[in-house]
């Protein structure tokens, strides 16, 4: 095990994100440059993706998201360790992930314990987020679930069978039917 084994994790997710040009860009590298660059790029992505994906948002969460990202990027032009830059995207998606729940808990400098109570973590008191799903979405994901289980040709056979059939039931009811 070299002294880069430890970040496998973090360059294992940015292949997923990136491909496999960015595993190989990471895969031993100790060059900062390279690092705050798929850093910066982690951010952002994550940006984009919200402002791609998020219809319906407030003005003030836009900015608060968009603000945490650009501090991250900021913070990303002052370090010069991998283990920073680590550090300062870890720190940006924790403020991005309570954003996207609700809003960021500010208690630095409380003395107090804060336990795991649902009135300190129920976090809707600004805003509160619906995570809805169109039925397109859910039927995708069925068969992104259904392609895992039974393979590509077996989902293939599948869904000729559920056209041939002419069915009036979804393609979704009819598996299920077929299951029971």
């Amino acid at each position: 095990m070299n002294e880069y084994s430890k970040y496998h994790f973090f360059k294992s997710t940015v292949e997923d994100l990136f491909g496999k040009k960015s595993w190989y860009d990471l895969k031993e590298s100790n060059h900062i440059p390279t690092w705050k660059k798929y850093a910066k790029k982690i951010l952002k992505s994550i940006e984009f993706s919200i402002n791609s994906t998020i219809e319906i948002y407030d003005d003030i969460w836009i900015s608060e998201i968009e603000s945490n990202i650009e501090r991250g990027i900021k913070h990303l032009n002052l370090v010069n360790s991998i283990d920073e830059i680590i550090s300062v995207v870890a720190a940006t998606l924790i403020n991005v992930s309570f954003l996207q729940i609700g809003f960021m808990p500010k208690r630095a400098g409380n003395d107090m314990n804060v336990s795991f109570r649902k009135s300190n973590w129920q976090l809707d008191e600004f805003r509160t987020v619906a995570y809805l799903q169109s039925y397109d979405q859910k039927e995708k994901l069925f068969k992104k679930i259904q392609r895992k289980q039974i393979g590509f040709e077996n989902q293939m056979a599948l869904v000729r069978e559920y056209h041939s059939e002419k069915r009036k039931e979804s393609y979704i009811d009819w598996c299920n039917q077929k299951k029971a």
